[in-house]
């Protein structure tokens, strides 16, 4: 947890610091208040170094002058006790950072939502010749109505690149070129494809216990396959991220525009063959062939409507899974399976159920709503907005989505 910071209670040029909501390598970032509305103020440590200074005014003067949905927007500049500051948009949901926790994978179309933005915003100040050479999801805010934004400009350098006598950036999401003190454009492609490589695996692309470590293995290691982390059915996504994350920048996408285009391409592939195969494997007319005279699918499943009907929820899971075991692909059956793993509290595998259910069609709005009222129910309320969030994309008009939003 951050501390309140020595500013905080303060008024600087009629601006009142509220709390200290960020620390970088040498300025620090305050919830600030004016005229009753939230801003975030950035304001140099003091420090006599010339080149802190000169990177500071850079970025307050670069993000004054870039004008991008997806860039945080900078307004008024100043100078309080010879250090310089300036204010800027608040982002109240903090950053992407806050949302991932280690072994959790996150579904593809949120992932989607989370980095095409950024990606964007990467590609646009790519064209004026801008590099971030800090990406990382520490950097990338998410507004109250869950708007992605680029932040963070300490570390950028303008074309022609310098050649920097030490390699800058965030070890964990370095290029090997950048580690070589040669980063390009090419550069935040590979940081991007890192962040969605943990955020669609649950897991970091490499672990190191010290600075070096990380660059060692940027520069050596090959990522695992997502299929050793569980994720399956996404391959042709895989292969677009393994080519963003390639060790030499020039096996990379030409652009990071192109790396979204590509990436937008295999997820609306992958939606398209998921929507496909959600229809159920076994008919309702089918027989399941046991030897020795078995119940037929149809009987089972009138048994379980009447399990359900009596509420027996722990004798209608034992036949639902025996179903299951029948018909794999019937989504509506899972959707009961998680609907009576709730009932019987076991919240953590019906959360479990209704992310499957997701993963094989991501536009399943009962699964959303389900996963995303038990998320709330479990005090998730970021995850479950970021459900809700996703239903509302696909059914603009869902009431019941909508009143889940205001609800969180």
């Amino acid at each position: 947890m951050l501390p309140q910071g020595e500013l905080a209670g303060k008024y600087i040029n009629g601006f009142h610091i509220i709390r200290m909501i960020g620390q970088g390598s040498f300025a620090d970032v305050y919830l600030i208040e004016y005229q009753n509305a939230p801003y975030a103020m950035k304001i140099m440590r003091p420090s006599n170094e010339t080149e802190i200074r000169r990177r500071f005014d850079q970025e307050a003067t670069t993000l004054h002058q870039l004008n991008h949905a997806h860039i945080v927007k900078a307004y008024e500049r100043g100078i309080w006790n010879n250090r310089p500051f300036y204010i800027m948009q608040y982002a109240e949901n903090g950053s992407l950072i806050h949302l991932f926790k280690q072994g959790e994978a996150f579904e593809l179309e949120q992932i989607i939502n989370f980095i095409c933005p950024i990606g964007d915003a990467l590609e646009y100040i790519h064209q004026y010749g801008i590099i971030h050479r800090d990406v990382k999801p520490h950097n990338c805010l998410i507004t109250s109505d869950w708007n992605m934004l680029l932040s963070d400009f300490g570390l950028m350098a303008v074309h022609p690149y310098p050649k920097e006598q030490i390699p800058l950036g965030t070890p964990a999401y370095m290029a090997p070129e950048q580690i070589r003190h040669n980063a390009t454009p090419a550069s935040d492609q590979y940081a991007l494809a890192v962040i969605a490589y943990e955020f669609l695996t649950g897991h970091k692309a490499f672990i190191a216990d010290t600075p070096m470590g990380y660059l060692e293995k940027h520069t050596k290691d090959i990522v695992r396959p997502f299929a050793s982390f569980g994720v399956f059915n996404i391959q042709e996504v895989e292969t677009v991220i393994i080519q963003g994350l390639a060790k030499d920048p020039a096996k990379r996408f030409p652009s990071v525009g192109e790396f979204m285009q590509a990436l937008r391409q295999a997820a609306v592939r992958y939606s398209r063959i998921t929507e496909e195969i959600t229809l159920p494997l076994i008919t309702e007319g089918h027989e399941i062939v046991t030897g020795n005279g078995a119940t037929t699918l149809p009987q089972k499943r009138i048994r379980f409507n009447g399990y359900m009907e009596e509420k027996d929820y722990q004798k209608a899971l034992t036949l639902c899974e025996e179903i299951l075991h029948s018909a794999p692909l019937d989504l509506e059956l899972h959707l009961q399976k998680g609907f009576l793993l709730q009932e019987l509290t076991r919240y953590e595998e019906a959360l479990e159920v209704f992310t499957y259910i997701l993963k094989l069609n991501p536009r399943h709005i009962e699964a959303a709503l389900y996963k995303s009222a038990l998320l709330s129910d479990l005090g998730y309320i970021t995850k479950a907005m970021l459900t809700v969030n996703t239903v509302l994309q696909y059914s603009p008009d869902n009431t019941n989505a909508r009143y889940l939003r205001e609800e969180l």
